[in-house]
């Protein structure tokens, strides 16, 4: 199996629909590891390194090479090589299947039942293991899963996109919810642009800022917020006012409380 036909076949599972359709691929993914297809398309990646006189291109990140990524899923090469401080929730559903040499430890919690809040708790973990040939299934919207190295090991990821633009952070030994994090490179990106606007504090970028005050995500329209506030104060306080009846709590909560130092300041 090539890429052009293993894309054609997912696509096909993609197609017909359903939330968790990923999890029909396990068959496709198998063929396409044990098939000369992959193993040309890794030795591809390595010949063009090596080429380049590069130990890594621009595939490499994070210890991860980026074989495809089309719209709709991705599939990547990753190599676990060390433990993280963290555990972080999924944002979309997938499929891990482990090359070897040795066995993936790691630990599922199920997420808080009452929904990610920072402040909330992962629940008691349980114990797995996944070895060499075994495909493990990441449920993004009922479990985070911790990781444990002992060993370097190798593994494909298959993903479907995010469900969800954010994900959250739990500290490793606590199992309490730290911080959301933006998932979505776009809208990282998005924010990041946004933030170097209101940096630059030029009147004139009001109208660039502005729609995304109303943008869809709520962490887009909080940093829209303070770069109008910073561009144009006036204007911003008018947002930071209506963002006082914002759909999402956090916004609601944010601005009620940007407003009541304002006015013990004043």
């Amino acid at each position: 199996m090539n890429k052009e036909e293993l894309c054609a076949s997912i696509d096909a599972v993609a197609s017909a629909g359903g939330q968790k359709w990923v999890f029909e691929c396990k068959a496709l993914i198998r063929d396409f590891y044990s098939s000369p297809g992959c193993k040309n398309m890794i030795n591809g990646f390595a010949e063009d390194a090596k080429a380049r006189r590069l130990q890594a291109n621009e595939y490499w990140r994070f210890y991860e090479l980026s074989a495809i990524a089309v719209p709709g899923w991705t599939l990547v090469f990753s190599l676990f090589h060390r433990n993280v401080d963290q555990i972080y929730s999924f944002p979309f559903y997938a499929l891990m299947l482990i090359t070897g040499p040795g066995p993936l430890h790691y630990t599922r919690h199920a997420l808080p039942k009452d929904g990610l809040e920072v402040g909330s708790f992962l629940g008691k973990g349980e114990e797995l293991i996944a070895h060499p040939g075994e495909i493990v299934e990441i449920h993004g919207d009922q479990f985070a899963y911790d990781f444990r190295v002992q060993e370097r090991v190798a593994a494909i990821k298959f993903a479907g996109n995010f469900f969800k633009p954010i994900h959250m952070m739990f500290d490793r030994e606590s199992l309490r919810a730290v911080q959301w994090i933006v998932a979505d490179p776009i809208l990282s990106q998005l924010i990041s642009v946004l933030n170097a606007t209101g940096e630059m504090k030029d009147p004139s970028a009001r109208d660039f800022i502005e729609p995304f005050v109303a943008h869809e995500c709520h962490f887009v329209r909080w940093e829209a917020i303070r770069s109008l506030c910073r561009v144009n104060g006036e204007a911003g306080w008018t947002a930071i006012q209506k963002a006082r009846m914002d759909p999402h709590p956090h916004i609601r909560a944010a601005a009620g409380q940007t407003i009541a130092k304002y006015e013990k300041v004043s």
